[in-house]
């Protein structure tokens, strides 16, 4: 699905490649950029950087609309100047991811990415005067190939046009322990996304509106020592369990969850393109079974050699962020004044 913006922008098909090629710009180029030029990048070269590499056909409004959804805030550098800079919690969640990923392939395990998708059963007709029905699909993978047994497909009954609706923690959490964990290797780490049913709690947590002796229980039965002056709830982040974490750990499997706008660290995000594409060619009948049919006719032809192609491609992408801090620190930023156009306020 795209990413929806404000009044109706919508970035759609190009999202990926956008937000793939503004990282990709910020870590290969932006400390050569300053150094060469004495300035930041700015939001017009970066857009032109955009264009050159993608035909990106959005505004500078636009991509500043685009760079806020995908969690860079507007702040201002010391001498007063308002730029644009990368949201420090989804810098330090790319950063944890990293170090996490890299400290599993050197202990041996075996990666296994997962992810859903869907396919419509009029897909590879150019102009369809409506989109058909829906499959819903659901897989897993690794260098390895598919995890035998794993695959899941079945009809959409929503109509609201957004397929992660269509998928619920019970149905998933099913799906995970009957069809995934049987067939992963041992110590597995399972790579998911941040989608809600991929994040459920294992217990309600407290907020703010929680009662004081409520508060004070949760944090006595979790060891939390209960100091007055500070804010109760700054470590309860250190004591979150999801569920999923939970029952694949029963297993002996763990869970590691990718950072928000890098859809590029996954590489079944290429597998399900060449799964639609595949099924395009072939949609004669355009019936739910037909399409169920073509889906696994391919998933059956796709091997590890695949799984490893694109699986090296995100070991690119991943290097692309393995470098030093200061990169992706407080200076890279973007210079929005020294563009056309006005810079809004926070």
């Amino acid at each position: 699905m795209g990413t929806r913006l404000k009044k109706g922008i919508s970035v759609n098909g190009q999202s990926r490649e956008i937000i793939y090629n503004v990282y990709k710009y910020f870590s290969r180029e932006a400390e050569t950029f300053k150094y060469l030029f004495k300035e930041l990048p700015n939001l017009k070269n970066l857009r032109l950087k955009l264009i050159e590499a993608i035909n990106f056909k959005g505004s500078t409004v636009t991509l500043r609309k685009i760079l806020r959804k995908m969690g860079f805030w507007y702040c201002k550098t010391r001498d007063n100047r308002k730029t644009l800079m990368e949201k420090h919690d989804v810098r330090l969640k790319r950063t944890k991811y990293l170090d996490k990923i890299k400290i599993s392939r050197n202990e041996g395990s075996d990666i296994v990415y997962m992810d859903e998708s869907y396919i419509h059963t009029n897909a590879g007709i150019k102009k369809p005067i409506s989109k058909g029905q829906r499959l819903i699909i659901a897989h897993a993978g690794s260098e390895n190939g598919f995890v035998p047994g794993a695959l899941l497909v079945y009809k959409s009954t929503d109509t609201t046009g957004d397929y992660h609706k269509e998928m619920n923690s019970e149905n998933y959490e099913k799906w995970v322990k009957n069809q995934l964990i049987p067939n992963l290797p041992t110590n597995s780490v399972l790579v998911v996304d941040n989608a809600p049913y991929h994040n459920k709690y294992t217990e309600k947590l407290p907020n703010s509106n929680t009662r004081e002796q409520d508060m004070i229980d949760w944090l006595t039965t979790h060891n939390i020592p209960v100091d007055p002056n500070e804010a109760p709830l700054q470590y309860k982040h250190e004591h979150i369990q999801y569920s999923i974490d939970k029952i694949l750990a029963e297993h002996g499997h763990s869970v590691l969850r990718l950072p928000p706008y890098h859809p590029d660290f996954n590489p079944i995000e290429n597998i399900w393109a060449q799964l639609k594409q595949y099924v395009a060619q072939r949609n004669v009948d355009m019936t739910l079974t037909s399409v169920k049919n073509l889906l696994q006719e391919k998933v059956n032809m796709i091997g590890p050699e695949d799984w490893k192609k694109y699986m090296y491609q995100c070991e690119c992408c991943l290097e692309t962020f393995n470098i030093p801090n200061s990169v992706f620190g407080d200076s890279v930023v973007l210079n929005l004044l020294n563009g056309t156009e006005s810079v809004p306020t926070a």
